[in-house]
């Protein structure tokens, strides 16, 4: 007897703040996110977990499997308080537990070498940022909305980012401008394109397009791969992705677009290129969020990061991209910005909504953003003429959900009214006086 998909899907979307208050547990909100007292470098925020400490998390059934030390089916029997369905599913065997993190993978090497693989076939290496943690190069990522609701608009807030160093919340630094590839399928080059792009302030010198006039472009086509190559480009922008699936490709067929995501994400890591496709939601209301794109589940499952962008409901000029998916790096904040009236395209920063609310029409509201928070943790430790070291300050950063990458990050905002010294192996830092 094995649990069905669809029970395992239920058991997944559980609320997890409520069933560790079900379960007698202790919970404190923090932002947006809930804090659990047992693990004070957790954060869950609904149904997704991330523990800061190992930088790993997940859903509600890893997560009782993790934490409450139960096999798979304890974990979903405490989840949804039901028995596996009779109906020949596969399923993970009783006894099934995740290995102990090794962050130096050594036992996977001892194996590769056993089985007399080459390690300099096998290198582990360090993620590259278009945009942390929304957008890695050298991946897939999908941004996925409603028709009307700020993609493309913010497709060309992406494209002057990487084109003519214009701002992205939260962006370490500008960009030395580089190359990208832009190809739509829905408006027009010259009267709706190219207008956005100059307002959004990119440079039209490094924004191509692949003409497909006579022979139309397929995400299989080896002209995607040829024009990152030529152009040395580092982003491609496929706008939609269903409209360069091929005419013969049936999207909802797990068999036909799995292997072309597949040959996309080895171009994408070949060429250490972004690419990033644009895509609309299914009218599957009250599913799943990750479930909301059209097309076969797989599109969603080979991306490495997933990007929703949906208007709230109360204000339709208020925009809000919510980040899904993330296989790199903890999920980043929710960012809003305002479209739609005499004011164009702006930024208006970090907002508190999940992506099954932001579908479902939920409001949300305006927060802090992870940066903003970090320099007032670095204020609050500088007071009073403190000396304090970084390590003691990414210590109570990790435990308030804050990365040392947003630390730094901070720091660097503070400018000139930071003076720090090393001490040993750590820095050490203060105000000015």
């Amino acid at each position: 007897m094995n649990y069905t998909q669809e029970q395992i899907d239920r058991a997944n979307q559980v609320d997890l703040k409520e069933f560790l208050c079900s379960h007698g547990e202790q919970v404190t909100k923090s932002g947006n996110e809930y804090r659990w007292k047992r693990h004070d470098s957790l954060t869950i925020q609904r149904n997704k977990w991330f523990r800061h400490s190992q930088s790993k998390g997940g859903y509600p059934v890893e997560f009782v499997m993790e934490f409450f030390g139960k096999t798979f089916p304890e974990a979903m029997l405490m989840l949804i308080g039901e028995a596996p369905a009779n109906n020949g599913a596969a399923a993970p065997s009783a006894d099934f537990r995740l290995p102990p993190r090794n962050r130096y993978v050594a036992r996977a090497m001892a194996y590769l070498r056993q089985r007399n693989i080459p390690e300099e076939l096998v290198q582990q290496t360090e993620v590259e940022w278009l945009w942390y943690p929304y957008i890695p190069f050298g991946k897939l990522t999908i941004i996925q909305g409603n028709p009307g609701e700020g993609k493309t608009f913010f497709a060309m807030q992406l494209a002057a980012a990487c084109t003519n160093r214009r701002f992205l919340p939260q962006m370490e630094e500008p960009f030395e401008p580089f190359n990208m590839i832009f190809q739509t399928a829905e408006d027009g080059l010259g009267d709706t394109v190219k207008p956005r792009l100059l307002s959004a302030e990119a440079d039209l010198e490094r924004v191509l397009v692949i003409d497909d006039a006579d022979n139309p472009l397929t995400l299989a086509d080896e002209r995607i791969e040829n024009a990152i190559r030529e152009n040395q480009a580092r982003l491609v922008i496929i706008d939609p992705l269903q409209a360069f699936l091929g005419a013969n490709v049936d999207m909802n067929r797990a068999n036909e677009v799995r292997p072309i995501f597949r040959r996309l994400a080895d171009v994408a890591q070949a060429t250490n290129c972004a690419i990033v496709m644009i895509g609309h939601l299914n009218k599957a209301t009250g599913s799943q969020s990750t479930y909301r794109g059209l097309g076969s589940i797989d599109i969603t499952a080979v991306v490495r990061s997933l990007l929703f962008i949906g208007k709230v409901k109360t204000d339709p000029t208020t925009r809000v991209i919510v980040h899904e998916k993330s296989s790199l790096a903890p999920p980043g904040q929710s960012l809003a910005f305002s479209l739609g009236d005499e004011k164009g395209f702006r930024w208006i920063g970090a907002y508190d909504i999940s992506a099954e609310d932001l579908l479902a029409g939920g409001e949300g509201s305006k927060t802090e953003l992870k940066q903003e928070q970090a320099v007032k943790l670095i204020e609050e430790f500088l007071s009073e003429g403190k000396k304090v070291s970084i390590a003691e300050i990414n210590k109570e950063a990790a435990e308030r959900g804050i990365s040392e990458r947003t630390v730094r990050l901070a720091r660097n905002s503070m400018g000139d009214k930071i003076a720090s010294e090393r001490q040993g192996k750590d820095w050490w830092i203060w105000f000015k006086q």
